[in-house]
């Protein structure tokens, strides 16, 4: 391998690396913060999230493209464990804290659970789209490599878009519910 092809596979692992890391970075901050509306009124999910996905992003597309993808089960199951229980734990004090309904507390719970099941299925995507990503421009195929992207991306855009419009109209439901209690006294 000459030089310029040392460097031209160089380039290519850094845009695989750069989708999964970077650009999935942006669009799953943006998700998590449509999807934790209800939960963090006003403030941000926190830059630990982050860190935790861009380097598990790094992790499934190094994994995947040193043909190991049993890492990324391995990984998902002592992920999945840990979390659980801390949600568990989570809406247990929630309920002792605020009195509320148990179902009420299960249902929040849940919906935390599976709004951090929506980040960590976005990240394993965006790991193997930067794998698949890396391999299609080391095969001379670039331009399926970037309409791998594009799709990823724009179906996550879409995505996006539905998920903040479900967040804006339970905020409005919760609006008016509260309006109509407050006008009941």
């Amino acid at each position: 391998m000459d030089l310029i092809q040392g460097l031209l596979k160089l380039v290519y692992y850094a845009i695989g690396f750069g989708y999964s890391l970077i650009i999935a970075g942006l669009l799953i901050w943006r998700t998590h913060e449509y999807l934790y509306l209800k939960f963090h009124e006003g403030k941000s999910i926190g830059w630990r999230s982050s860190i935790t996905g861009l380097v598990e992003r790094g992790l499934y597309t190094g994994a995947l493209l040193a043909n190991f993808p049993a890492f990324v089960a391995i990984w998902l199951t002592l992920k999945s464990v840990a979390h659980w229980e801390r949600f568990k734990a989570d809406a247990e004090s929630e309920r002792q804290k605020s009195g509320a309904k148990p179902e009420t507390i299960i249902e929040d719970a849940t919906a935390k659970f599976n709004s951090y099941f929506v980040g960590t299925g976005l990240s394993i995507a965006y790991g193997f789209t930067g794998a698949l990503v890396t391999k299609l421009f080391i095969n001379c195929q670039c331009i399926s490599a970037i309409v791998v992207m594009a799709a990823l991306a724009g179906a996550h855009l879409l995505l996006n878009r539905h998920i903040y419009r479900k967040a804006m109209d339970e905020k409005i439901k919760k609006k008016d519910a509260t309006q109509l209690t407050l006008g009941d006294e």
